[in-house]
């Protein structure tokens, strides 16, 4: 639903402002809106209205918030069926970018944005405020990017990520760097995100290297205490789970 103003100019360029923007989430959880954003300003390229794909410049997210659930093991408010449930009754033309509409995103910009994940089932959350960044959606089955930075637990954060291009019935593919300023880390992961829930036990697996000047303070920062004091190098592998907590295992070595 919009609850606020909308307004479209012509001038320089086609630009759509959008303010008070609001998506439902379903009806059994606990949160009404999955997704809020205060405004949404798009910039359209004026060629691409006359011709494919639609191209714009840009958009700019003012004070965006999402929220992904678990309620159940194989219920989650983010099972949609070109993200996860690909094999389903899925147009294979529109993975392979022959559907009748197409879209580019030259430049995304988040502007104080907040990102919640909420398992019920195992009682994790996890919440990062004020992301600040930009990315580029090449087409509306991606690649997906973004690079900018936000705060877990008031402490500043670091963050590249790249999602691959949706193909059917094939995982997605995801990189994901953090750098933690405050204890010196850095985080290089690669891994995959499982397209249908139902039939995996870990719907996002990472895996990568890990190296900090102060592991004690950055584990303190995300929330795991009493982790030994030192500087840690080491590879993990983590694990979000359907219905356990998240998983992580690391080859460690502590100086």
């Amino acid at each position: 639903e919009i609850t606020g103003p909308v307004s479209l100019t012509w001038t320089p360029f086609p630009t759509l402002i959008v303010s008070n923007l609001s998506l439902a989430n379903q009806a059994n959880s606990k949160t009404p809106y999955m997704f809020t954003v205060e405004q949404i300003r798009a910039e359209i390229e004026w060629f691409s209205l006359f011709k494919e794909p639609l191209i714009i410049k840009k958009v700019v997210l003012e004070k965006p918030s999402l929220l992904l659930e678990r309620m159940r093991q194989h219920e989650t408010n983010f099972d949609f069926p070109i993200l996860f449930k690909a094999t389903q009754n899925i147009d294979p033309t529109f993975l392979n970018g022959q559907n009748d509409f197409s879209l580019t995103i030259n430049e995304v910009e988040i502007k104080n944005g907040t990102f919640t994940y909420d398992n019920i089932v195992s009682g994790e959350k996890a919440i990062f405020n004020g992301i600040m960044g930009t990315g580029s959606v090449s087409s509306l089955y991606g690649p997906f990017s973004f690079s900018g930075t936000f705060l877990m637990a008031d402490k500043p954060q670091k963050i590249e990520m790249t999602v691959g291009k949706i193909e059917l019935s094939q995982d997605l593919p995801i990189t994901l760097n953090l750098a933690d300023v405050s204890s010196k880390t850095t985080i290089k992961t690669n891994g995959t995100i499982v397209q249908d829930t139902e039939k995996a036990e870990n719907w996002l697996t990472l895996s990568g290297v890990i190296s900090s000047d102060n592991a004690s303070l950055f584990f303190q920062n995300i929330g795991i205490k009493h982790w030994p004091t030192g500087s840690l190098v080491g590879s993990f592998t983590l694990k979000v789970m359907t219905n356990k907590t998240t998983t992580f295992v690391s080859n460690k070595a502590i100086h």
